[in-house]
């Protein structure tokens, strides 16, 4: 059975992708536009692209020992984004103009996990300020046809969630970015300047929008099972045997040290705990 997996932005996808490549199993990320599977051999990653009415195929050879933490730009550690890889978001931006909503997700089987909603992260959804403003973004998708909640319906839905909010905290502030506002990437002057600003990015990076994908399925009547990111076993669940790193895709490999703008970064996490007692992530 596939697992389809509903994580939000900054809630697990990149540990999940790379615990599938461990064990060679198929993986999909499911966007607006376009869906990108991964296959394996035993030396060889295969990607195909699925566009409306177009497949294209490619692939490499499989480097285990090699891996990139994806982390540019943040803020205990900034990493300059490379030039290229604006030129590659900006390129899919101009392409994707042209192309219509990706919908029939069965054309991407058999594949052993898909990533739902994978292209919807804080910048698509900050517009949103209710769970009706989430709806209508993800109607405009076009995602959820009756074909597609009959198919997900029939498949091993997973929620993830946090329940050590102190580290979730830490490592979405790191995270930060938002070049439409003054603060661009500085989470602390952002704090220093504008709380209130912080707490609602917090707010919505760590209840709102995990939540507002839980409600999703409750409202469509799929089933679904939660998986505690901070305590679940990966094997318990998925059943590939291949572990990795419980901490490979954290950015805290990156932090050492840095312990002066970790512990900032720290302090406002600790900050909005205080302020907001709500528990773990679950709706």
């Amino acid at each position: 059975m596939t697992f389809i997996y509903w994580g939000a932005y900054d809630f697990g996808k990149h540990h999940l992708q790379e615990y599938a490549k461990a064990n060679r199993k198929s993986y999909t990320k499911w966007m607006k536009t376009s869906a990108k599977k991964y296959s394996f051999t035993n030396d060889k990653q295969i990607k195909y692209y699925y566009y409306g009415n177009e497949t294209v195929r490619t692939e490499e050879d499989i480097d285990d020992s090699r891996f990139e933490l994806r982390s540019y730009e943040n803020y205990i550690k900034y990493i300059p984004r490379p030039k290229k890889d604006w030129e590659r978001k900006y390129n899919k931006m101009r392409k994707d103009e042209f192309r219509g909503k990706f919908t029939d997700i069965t054309k991407c089987l058999p594949s052993d996990l898909i990533f739902a909603l994978y292209g919807v992260n804080y910048l698509n959804i900050r517009h949103c300020n209710s769970y009706n403003d989430f709806q209508k973004y993800i109607n405009d998708l076009g995602l959820m046809t009756d074909e597609n909640i009959n198919f997900i319906r029939n498949c091993n839905n997973i929620v993830p969630y946090k329940e050590n909010i102190l580290d979730s905290a830490i490592s979405k502030l790191d995270k930060f970015s938002d070049i439409k506002t003054p603060f661009k990437h500085d989470i602390v002057k952002a704090y220093e300047v504008n709380k209130n600003f912080v707490w609602m990015y917090l707010d919505n990076l760590l209840y709102n929008h995990p939540q507002w994908f839980e409600r999703l399925l409750q409202q469509y009547d799929i089933p679904y099972t939660y998986f505690n990111l901070d305590k679940d076993n990966y094997y318990e669940v998925f059943g590939w045997e291949i572990a990795i790193d419980s901490d490979i895709t954290h950015p805290n490999q990156r932090w050492s040290g840095l312990d002066e703008r970790y512990n900032l970064v720290k302090e406002i996490a600790e900050d909005y705990i205080k302020y907001n007692m709500k528990g773990d992530t679950r709706l």
